[in-house]
């Protein structure tokens, strides 16, 4: 069995926000040579089964590095799953005390409605986005889909401040990164103390964008998992049989930018964030 000292473990992790462009930041990042991210998400520390597995097990999901002296866990779950116990934070900070941190958020109003079309795609709801908007605020934040809670990212910061100091983290507005991909990259590799100058290939490539949506859902979830493997051939799919996504109502944009207004002005508080950006969209 391997010493711990031997064991290969992350030094950084990219752990939210789900639908803020993670999944694009990771894969612009695995192309420079100082970095390893596993292909795909970990997700070890949200699930008790492998959380339990210890070290040497979390050590053989990057068994795939030869030599990067940056390693990382890419994971949005570990985010906002907060309701486990001992919570994640903790989780992380018991094996890897010495760690940093990587939020990639989005405005919150885009990024709910994002989650909503990427579940409804994957045939997972069947609600209109306002009926599900509502179902949630009257939940007051219980059992759902989390279409707002996921986006109220002061709360998921502040758990991962008890244990992890504000100078560990970077905090990446996924508008930004979109907008100016190799500046925020720049920003990103800087943090890490790599080599801020490497252009990658795939820079502004869009990944996992929400698809179009086909009726009725059965169909949706057919065509989902039949061509799990085959992800270009799904997009090509969907995109000749679905229909585009509508834009969100006035109104409705409205309410949950109110809704977000005093977490997000928390938000920028704690963490020394401008984000009169998502006031503008």
């Amino acid at each position: 069995m391997k010493q711990r000292e031997e064991l290969v473990l992350p030094n950084f992790m990219i752990v939210g926000a789900q639908r803020g462009g993670t999944t694009s930041l990771a894969h612009y990042m695995r192309e420079h040579p100082e970095i390893f991210i596993p292909r795909g998400e970990v997700h070890f520390f949200d699930h008790d089964e492998t959380w339990r597995r210890g070290s040497e097990y979390y050590s053989t999901l990057f068994s795939g590095a030869s030599g990067q002296q940056r390693i990382g866990d890419y994971t949005p779950a570990y985010s906002y799953q907060l309701g486990l116990q001992p919570p994640i934070p903790q989780r992380i900070a018991e094996m890897i005390p010495h760690l940093q941190l990587i939020w990639c958020l989005r405005n919150p109003v885009s990024r709910a409605h994002s989650h909503y079309w990427f579940d409804l795609m994957r045939g997972r709801e069947s609600r209109s986005f306002e009926d599900a908007v509502q179902s949630e605020l009257r939940s007051s934040g219980g059992p759902g889909h989390g279409y707002l809670r996921h986006g109220l990212y002061v709360n998921q910061i502040r758990a991962f401040l008890q244990v992890f100091p504000i100078h560990d983290m970077q905090f990446v507005l996924s508008e930004r990164l979109f907008s100016d991909p190799q500046g925020t990259l720049r920003a990103v590799f800087r943090f890490l103390a790599v080599n801020p100058a490497f252009e990658g290939r795939r820079v502004g490539r869009v990944m996992n964008a929400a698809l179009p949506v086909i009726r009725p859902g059965m169909v949706q979830r057919l065509i989902w998992r039949a061509l799990r493997s085959r992800r270009h051939w799904r997009a090509k799919l969907l995109k000749l049989l679905g229909k585009p996504r509508p834009e969100m109502h006035p109104q409705t944009r409205h309410s949950l930018q109110e809704f977000y207004r005093p977490h997000n002005e928390e938000l920028a508080t704690l963490v020394g964030l401008d984000l009169s950006l998502w006031q503008e969209r």
